[in-house]
């Protein structure tokens, strides 16, 4: 097995050009960097380069139409340094978890990719049993890191960009719960009017209709409310208008943000990321633990007291645009339901 010191051996003047994907919907993004400086601390047992370096990435901007890239360019010195250099480059990942959900997997080989120099593969998938998450890296002898890939399950991906590509409006009205950025999506509580289709329904039908494919495949409760939360602080709270159970799952590029019971059989905190979770959020108080990265989560649901008589949500192309549809309406921004908060102000922050 390669030693840490055996793959980040490099030389003054080599030269390192990487390309990198945010998601499968960005263009490609490159970094270039060239060793410039390089030094052993005293006892030899960990070493620091000094890098040059010039960079860009791309972003798409869909303020336009069509949508066109902004670029960013960087360039400067800095410093990284690698530790334990006599460690094996296995040693991080003994302590994985592996069951029928988890697997792991290790392989050392000479590749022809690499010019025949040995190289260390490791794979790893995580919750796979529902939405994995899965990784894998490839470190060469002599070359560093080469290759590193995290793919997420396609539902998720989908619905990640969606999100990225057009953020949640801040739901200022739920400051009771949390605050941020929470839509509810399908009936929702219309305050003095009857219970109906949310206006996210007809504002982002695109949006909708994946997470109805979503909870289609893999809800197995009854529901006609769906909440988006995006970097969603929530607070402890009860949800009141909600009946039964709840499906709760959570995704994206983060650590921490558990969701708690502050009571009940399920009192303590619990990890939703990819791991689904139904339980009844209307009677027990429940919040969520601080986090960093990007958080989003999905909860199905029943909403109490619907009205018999509502249509099921459907979808429909009108003048080559994708719409929602109430029954034999067709809703649109132009057209769409009463707003109940018309007239209402937002509260101040």
């Amino acid at each position: 097995m390669l030693a840490f010191r055996n793959v980040y051996d490099f030389n003054i003047g080599d030269e390192f050009q990487t390309k990198y994907i945010f998601n499968y919907n960005s263009p490609p993004n490159i970094k270039k960097s060239k060793v410039i400086g390089k030094y052993f601390s005293t006892n030899n047992d960990s070493i620091f380069y000094i890098w040059s370096f010039n960079n860009y990435y791309t972003t798409v901007n869909y303020s336009t139409s069509p949508p066109h890239l902004d670029y960013t360019f960087s360039s400067g010195i800095d410093t990284s340094f690698v530790t334990n250099l006599d460690s094996l480059i296995n040693s991080p990942y003994s302590n994985e978890i592996v069951d029928s959900c988890n697997t792991s997997s290790d392989t050392l080989y000479y590749s022809s990719q690499y010019c025949g120099i040995l190289v260390y593969a490791h794979n790893r998938c995580v919750a796979c049993c529902f939405e994995g998450e899965s990784y894998s890296w490839v470190l060469g002898k002599g070359l560093g890191s080469v290759f590193y890939e995290d793919s997420y399950a396609s539902e998720f991906s989908d619905i990640e960009f969606e999100l990225e590509r057009r953020p949640l409006e801040t739901n200022y009205f739920r400051k009771t719960a949390g605050l941020g950025r929470s839509q509810a999506f399908g009936l929702v509580n219309r305050r003095c009017r009857p219970i109906d289709y949310s206006r996210q329904c007809w504002i982002r039908p695109e949006l909708y209709k994946m997470l109805l494919d979503f909870g289609e495949r893999h809800v197995d409760i009854s529901f006609n409310a769906i909440t988006v939360n995006q970097n969603y602080t929530a607070g402890p709270h009860k949800d009141r208008h909600n009946i039964g159970p709840s499906f709760l799952v959570a995704f994206g590029d983060y650590t921490g943000g558990q969701l708690k019971f502050h009571h009940g059989d399920l009192a303590g905190c619990h990890d939703v990321h990819h791991k689904p979770l139904v339980a009844d959020f209307g009677n027990f108080i429940h919040s969520v633990e601080p986090w960093q990265g990007d958080r989003y989560s999905l909860v199905y649901y029943q909403v109490a007291d619907t009205p018999d008589g509502i249509p099921p949500p459907s979808f429909t192309d009108l003048d080559g645009k994708f719409c929602f549809k109430r029954g034999d309406l067709i809703l649109t921004k132009k057209n769409g339901l009463p707003h109940p908060l018309k007239g209402y102000r937002r509260p101040k922050n």
